[in-house]
């Protein structure tokens, strides 16, 4: 379709691209307040209903990721398009990312296989910090850390002027149902990412069949329900005459280069304790959280910006926590590594397709962090991304206490039919539900692990080395404190006649502490060969082992 609305120029085209670069706050409301002078439509996000979807994550770092995994989809499918090929299931993202960019499975590399590829990069996530006065409009709860600005930005697809209205700027949109390359198929992902934010800028240019410079774009933004209705906000976002997104000329743009693709930046966004300086993979910053969040996703993305390194670098590569591990169990720093196992889902006699179960013991529990929350080291995966976890209990129960603690274990659900994931899956995707059919998935995932021989001889042996470790201690703590006891009874007693005095010993000139009469303790355990000389005046029973 040809573009009919005019691109934005003057005073708009310079506040957006004020926004774009300084994205904070106070420009993105600058921005809206110039749209809406200028008299563009005020349209309704999706529907007016609009609470379920995007308030589906409780954490920050799961609306940001589901914005990531729309920056993954958007690349797999601009490679399929570009390489002629259709979308089939049996083009999962695993395989459609081995296709086209990373053919070894045990990497998480971005390297394009044919040239016509080459244009396509990994997707790129920024932060900037907010003033740390800055509040969201409407909102009464101020997060402790502040707020941020979040941009997701890719090189991918991009999407065309109808397409972005019926999709980007909808609800539940069926686009991705017979994508099979895509990660997405509910259709409410991204949206969720709006739920900590104030306002979202989204702009996109199609890779393929574009209209000339055109680059299209809106600006999310809240408004109080006017209606009497349980939900107090609604998002709107603005559009042209004719009821679709505005349109700017690339060329205009202060970053030309962003585009083909599609860039959302999220103002206002709650920081969560996560949005920090990275210094290393933890769960306290963006590398260790977003990894986690794509556990065993065979790409990888970039961070960029002042909150990518410590060092002088501008930007930080992020692979899934499983290759990390992969890499880690190469240089022979991981324990043990307990190989892919299939077993069929059964429940109640009906089989609901396969799941695999792949596990990792690390030297440490300190070491579980760099790559799961240490309370929850199991995962459930679907097409790699992180679709719940659950705590250790599940691994004391596998009869593994001791490993409990150091263990990593990842569930991957890809051969699970779609009833079932519906039984076992969470629209938040934080905690299973507690349905029968998880039931049986933790069933068969317990005698899963109880079953591997390795994974009990290392149990064993840590049980063992506890033990031993508790007995050293036990033992150092108790000839530590009859050295001390010893010391001061081995002399004779004051010539005082039971009322304390130095000590005299036999055979020396160097005297001895005094010994308290009347005072030694009630109980002694003490191993020695030696004799034990109680003074004078003593009234207590005293109990001795050999």
């Amino acid at each position: 379709m040809t573009t009919t609305s005019k691109p934005v120029s003057g005073d708009l085209l310079a506040r957006l691209n004020a926004t774009i670069k300084t994205p904070l706050l106070e420009n993105s409301r600058s921005l809206e307040a110039a749209l809406d002078a200028a008299g563009f439509r005020p349209v309704i996000f999706g529907r007016h209903n609009q609470r379920a979807s995007i308030e589906a994550n409780a954490e920050s770092d799961r609306g940001a990721a589901e914005r990531l995994a729309n920056g993954f989809d958007g690349s797999l499918t601009a490679a399929r398009i570009a390489m002629g090929q259709k979308s089939e299931r049996s083009l999962t993202p695993r395989n459609a990312a081995q296709r086209y960019f990373c053919s070894d499975p045990t990497k998480s590399e971005w390297h394009p296989q044919p040239e016509k590829l080459e244009s396509i990069h990994p997707p790129i996530v920024q932060f900037w910090e907010e003033d740390q006065n800055a509040k969201q409009r409407y909102r009464k709860f101020n997060p402790g850390d502040g707020l941020a600005t979040v941009l997701v930005r890719d090189s991918g697809v991009g999407l065309g002027r109808e397409e972005m209205a019926r999709t980007i700027l909808t609800l539940n949109s069926d686009a991705k149902l017979r994508t099979f390359e895509a990660i997405g198929q509910f259709g409410h992902g991204g949206s969720s990412s709006l739920f900590f934010c104030e306002s979202a800028l989204v702009m996109t240019k199609p890779r393929f069949d574009a209209e000339g410079d055109d680059v299209f774009w809106t600006l999310i933004y809240p408004e109080k329900d006017t209606d009497d209705s349980k939900q107090d906000l609604v998002r709107m976002w603005f559009a042209d005459a004719d009821g679709l997104p505005l349109v700017v000329r690339q060329s205009d743009l202060i970053e030309p280069t962003a585009f083909p693709g599609t860039s959302v930046w999220h103002f206002g966004y709650h920081r969560g304790g996560w949005i920090k300086r990275i210094a290393g993979p933890s769960q306290s910053n963006p590398w260790g959280r977003l990894g986690r969040l794509f556990f065993s996703y065979p790409l990888p993305f970039e961070v960029h910006g002042d909150l990518a390194r410590t060092d002088e670098g501008r930007y930080r590569t992020i692979t899934s926590p499983f290759h990390r591990l992969l890499k880690e169990k190469a240089k022979g720093k991981v324990t043990y590594f307990m190989p892919e196992k299939r077993e069929r889902l059964l429940v109640d006699g009906t089989e609901y397709g396969e799941f695999s179960v792949v596990a990792f013991v690390v030297p440490e529990p300190k070491d579980v962090t760099n790559y799961l929350e240490s309370a929850h080291p199991i995962v459930l995966t679907l097409n790699g991304q992180n679709h719940g976890e659950m705590t250790g209990t599940w691994l004391v129960k596998a009869n593994l206490p001791e490993l409990s603690t150091s263990m990593i274990v990842e569930v991957r659900l890809d051969g699970v039919e779609q009833e079932a994931l519906s039984h076992i899956i969470t629209n938040s995707r934080e905690n299973p539900k507690n349905t029968i059919f998880t039931a049986a998935l933790k069933e068969r995932l317990v005698a899963l692990l109880w079953d591997d021989d390795g994974l009990k001889q290392i149990e064993r042996r840590r049980a063992e080395e506890k033990a031993n470790k508790s007995n050293r201690e036990f033992n150092k703590t108790l000839s530590d404190f009859l050295k001390r006891i010893l010391s001061d009874a081995a002399g004779k007693p004051s010539p005082s006649g039971g009322e304390g005095g130095t000590g005299i010993r036999t055979g020396g000139t160097t005297p001895l502490p005094e010994i308290p009469a009347s005072d030694p303790p009630t109980a002694w355990d003490f191993i020695s060969a030696k004799p034990l000389r109680v003074p004078e005046g003593t009234t207590r029973l005293a109990k001795f082992k050999s």
